[in-house]
């Protein structure tokens, strides 16, 4: 109809005598008719018919036209490819393809927001329509503290999540989520370093500068926490005693030793029975005068001797095999402790290899220090040592004296028709054995009866004598040289004394240069003097005293004259002399060996002791009546045969051997 309505003007023109026009002319004149009279002819106008639909015209969104002639679709005002959901699948009048973009498009106002764009946390816009809280992006349903509150644009109901989320990159992580101790992570939020769960400020020690993740100052906790599980247990807490916890994790306040000594305490089961004197334990050094039992032992005046490995680790393994004699002597430094044995075996460790070293028919040394002799063993000194069975033994009796150059030691060797009075000993300077024998063979093949005593004196020249006696033939021996002359092997004087039946000899140099030699004999205790200049000695008997058979003669060593103690059998108690003056001590039975030391720094005498019966003593004073004189018995766990004692330099440490059939205990004591 449109087309024959649109001819009919050009008829009439025609039939009036009008110009005619072609068809031609007029297709190519029709695109520029503007029918709706929009201002728009039909070839810009995208609906010529429609005043409301032309270039530039106001689009009405969502209303299915195209007004302004974009041919965009009506439902994608923002151009960004998608629709919102209620509008999928509707069609644009006029639009090719229309009606085909997918929905999900949140925000059709803005081109960056649709499904699937770029979302950027925190900034309150939901770019990808997820409708989440833009600031909740690990979905925890927490957001952090400076976000609590902020609503994202066109997301119903945010705005309204809690705070506390401490890290809003991990769901895990939360205020209140389930926390895992020692992992570095913060789980729930609490801002606790992770390494301390009991949160009393310190952690355990293999988790020192660990660092927990976004914790400020985490890492920096001190160490020292043995039980992370308790607020209550830590190094800043004070200890609570005896309760069976460790309160301030402290291995100096071990719960059970109070005092620190090493010892648990009776009242936690241990055997310490002073828990408040870090000196107070079992083995403590003992002080016998000052009424406190340190060593644990039941008595504040008793003590227990222990051995030598005691005081030295490279000792552990000393045992004896019939030790038979015990000495001390000092030097200036050192305290030397000689013993003679049968037989002494000690282990040793080198190069992954045990050792095994006999000592058969020696004497061993062992030095301690002179200024503080608890420090320990200074060194073992073999100086009369054979390592295998030498074919001869060792009578009985030995002893020493000891100067700053060498220990000096006599012994008695036997064998077959031979015996020998050997000095011998050690040189310091040169860390190197020395001795020389005087030997007597036995004409007739019989032999020599052993020595039942030898005895070892220097007179103020410095030159040795030894002299080893016995009773059963009265065939002593008699060596003597100087000090240089001994450690280059060599003598000045040896001889033979007959008819010189004698259990026990002393000698001493007091009277010097006549020398005064003390026998034990039948007839009781015998005095000798001779010129020791005169070789071999002359001896002049001197008298005898009836009322004293000594079982033991010794010399008191150092003191300013002559001090000598005797076992005395007879009367049963220990006869002190000096010159003419005797004094007793009572043991309370009778003695079996004693020997001496002089305290110089006080002016008495230390006394050691064994009886008959096995038992033994220290005793100290000043020998009179007035004065009288501390006894102080001990325990040991074996009958007592031997005694010997030392002083320390300042004279309060006292050093006690006793030896027993296998035995030998040791230890030290404070007198004071």
């Amino acid at each position: 109809m449109m087309a024959i309505k649109n001819l009919l003007p050009a008829a009439l023109l025609w039939m009036g005598g009008c110009t005619w026009i072609s068809t031609t002319d007029l297709d190519s004149r029709r695109g520029q008719v503007d029918d709706d009279g929009d201002g728009f002819s039909a070839t810009e106008d995208c609906d010529d018919a429609d005043a409301t639909f032309y270039p530039s015209a106001v689009e009405v969104w969502y209303d299915g036209r195209d007004q302004d002639c974009l041919l965009d679709d009506d439902y994608d005002a923002d151009l960004d490819g998608l629709v919102a959901d209620e509008h999928a699948g509707l069609p644009t009048e006029g639009v090719d393809g229309s009606g085909k973009l997918p929905g999900g498009d949140c925000d059709d106002a803005d081109a960056t927001i649709y499904d699937g764009a770029p979302d950027s946390w925190y900034d309150g816009v939901d770019s990808d329509c997820s409708l989440d809280d833009d600031y909740d992006a690990d979905l925890d349903g927490q957001v952090s503290d400076e976000h609590a509150g902020l609503a994202t644009a066109g997301v119903a109901g945010s705005g309204t999540l809690p705070g506390g989320d401490c890290d809003d990159a991990d769901a895990t992580i939360y205020d209140g989520a389930p926390d895992s101790w020692y992992d570095g992570i913060d789980s729930d939020c609490s801002l606790d370093d992770d390494y301390d769960a009991d949160t009393d400020g310190y952690v355990l020690d293999e988790n020192a500068g660990l660092v927990t993740a976004g914790v400020d100052a985490s890492g920096a906790l001190p160490a020292g926490d043995c039980d992370d599980a308790d607020a209550t247990i830590s190094p800043e807490v004070a200890e609570v005693w005896y309760d069976g916890i460790d309160q301030d994790c402290s291995e100096e306040t071990d719960d059970g030793d109070q005092d620190a000594d090493g010892y648990i305490a009776e009242a936690s089961g241990g055997d310490d029975c002073d828990d408040d004197a870090a000196d107070v334990y079992p083995g403590a050094l003992e002080t016998l005068t000052d009424g406190v039992d340190r060593d644990c032992d039941g008595g504040p005046a008793t003590f227990a001797l222990g051995t030598l490995p005691d005081f030295s680790e490279e000792l552990v393994s000393l045992s004896w095999d019939e030790p038979f004699d015990v000495r001390f002597d000092s030097n200036s430094t050192g305290i030397y402790l000689s013993v003679a044995a049968i037989a002494a075996t000690l282990e040793s460790e080198s190069g992954g290899a045990s050792i095994t070293s006999n000592f058969y028919d020696s004497a061993l040394a062992f030095a301690f220090d002179r200024t503080d002799p608890t420090l320990g063993l200074l060194e073992t000194i073999d100086w009369q040592r054979n390592s295998a069975d030498p074919g001869f033994y060792l009578t009985r009796g030995h002893d020493i004296i000891v100067d700053d150059d060498a220990l000096y030691g006599v012994t008695g060797l036997q064998v077959d028709t031979t015996r020998a009075l050997r000095i011998g000993g050690y040189d310091f300077a040169k860390g190197a054995n020395f001795g020389i024998n005087y030997t007597l063979t036995d004409p007739d093949g019989k032999g020599y009866a052993d020595f039942e005593d030898i005895s070892l004196a220097v007179d103020a020249d410095g030159d040795l004598h030894a002299l080893g006696c016995e009773s059963a033939e009265g065939n002593a021996q008699y060596l003597t040289g100087s000090a240089a002359t001994i450690r280059g092997s060599g003598y000045e004087v040896a001889g033979k004394v007959e008819e010189l039946e004698i259990s026990a000899c002393e000698m001493h140099f007091y009277d010097d240069p006549q020398g005064t030699l003390l026998t034990a004999e039948i007839r009781g205790m015998a005095t000798w003097t001779w010129d020791s200049t005169s070789p071999p000695p002359d001896l002049a008997f001197s008298g005898v005293d009836t009322f004293i058979f000594p079982l033991d003669l010794e010399m008191i060593r150092g003191a300013p004259e002559a001090w000598v103690l005797a076992a005395n059998a007879i009367e049963g108690n220990v006869a002190i002399l000096t010159g003419p003056d005797e004094y007793t001590l009572d043991v309370g039975g009778p003695p079996a060996a004693v020997q001496g030391v002089w305290d110089d720094l006080a002016g008495e005498i230390v006394i050691g002791y064994t009886t008959s019966d096995g038992r033994v003593g220290v005793a100290w004073g000043h020998p009179n009546p007035v004065v009288g004189m501390e006894v102080f018995e001990f325990p040991v766990d074996f009958a007592a045969r031997d005694v010997a004692v030392a002083l320390d330099a300042s004279t309060d440490h006292l050093l006690i051997a006793v030896l027993g059939d296998a035995e030998l205990a040791f230890g030290i004591v404070r007198r004071y």
